[in-house]
C-alpha cells in the first residue's frame, strides 16, 4: 500500500524502513502472483493500474477496520490516556501546529488534547501558572502532563 499512495519507489522504501530493490522485488512477486499488472513504472514516474486503483481502494477497506481494532486494544491495557496542554496564537494553531497535531495524532490516538487560545504576550503564564517563564517550566509542564 505504501508504494501506491506515495506513488514514489524511494519515498515507500524509506517509509517501509526497507531496501529499494527489496521493495521492488516484492512488487513484481505480487504482480506475478495476482497474474496482473499493478503499476506502470517509468524512469520519472510511478502511476497506478486500473487494477492498482482498485486493489487499493478495496485493501483499504479491508484494513480499516482491522487499524481501528488495535488502536483499541493499544490503549485497552493503559489506565489512563495521555492529555497534552496545547496553547496557541492563531498564526500557529491555523499553521504548522495544526499539521504536526494531525500527524502525532496518527500515530498515538490515545492522546487528548486540551486547546486554549491565547495571545503571544500569555503565553508563558498560560502554562506556568507560578509565573515562572523559562523553557524549564514549559518542560517540566509537558513531562508530568505525558
Amino acid at each position: 500500500m505504501a508504494a501506491a499512495e506515495e506513488l514514489h519507489f524511494g519515498r515507500s522504501a524509506q517509509r517501509l524502513e526497507m531496501l529499494l530493490s527489496a521493495l521492488g522485488r516484492f512488487i513484481r512477486l505480487v504482480e506475478e502472483d495476482l497474474g496482473t499488472r499493478l503499476m506502470m513504472r517509468t524512469t520519472r514516474s510511478v502511476t497506478l493500474t486500473d487494477d492498482g486503483t482498485a486493489l487499493l481502494k478495496e485493501a483499504r477497506t479491508l484494513l480499516a477496520p482491522a487499524d481501528a481494532l488495535a488502536a483499541k486494544y493499544r490503549t485497552h491495557g493503559r489506565k489512563q490516556a495521555a492529555t497534552v496542554r496545547v496553547g496557541a496564537i492563531d498564526s500557529a494553531a491555523a499553521g504548522l501546529l495544526a499539521k504536526l497535531l494531525h500527524d502525532f495524532l496518527k500515530q498515538r490516538p490515545d492522546v487528548t488534547f486540551n486547546w486554549s487560545k491565547i495571545r503571544r504576550s500569555g503565553c508563558c503564564r498560560a502554562f506556568c501558572p507560578a509565573g515562572l517563564t523559562s523553557l524549564s517550566c514549559a518542560l517540566r509542564n509537558i513531562r508530568t502532563s505525558c
